[in-house]
């Protein structure tokens, strides 16, 4: 699962695309993936089902960071 989130899951970043392929650590990384991630999808970059399973996963990772 961890190899696959890191796959999928992009933060803001400062390359071309505005993105990294590092994992959010933190909440506020993870609030920040979340951003980004909406407005990826606001943009059309991403299709709604990437954007949906892509989002669940963030949030469970902001449910799971105490």
């Amino acid at each position: 699962v961890i190899f696959w989130l890191g796959r999928q899951k992009r933060v803001r970043d400062h390359d071309d695309e505005g993105f990294s392929d590092k994992l959010p650590d933190t909440k506020e990384d993870v609030m920040d993936a979340i951003i980004a991630l909406d407005d990826s999808f606001q943009e059309g970059r991403i299709d709604e089902e990437a954007y949906k399973t892509r989002r669940n996963a963030l949030k469970n990772m902001l449910k799971e960071i105490q």
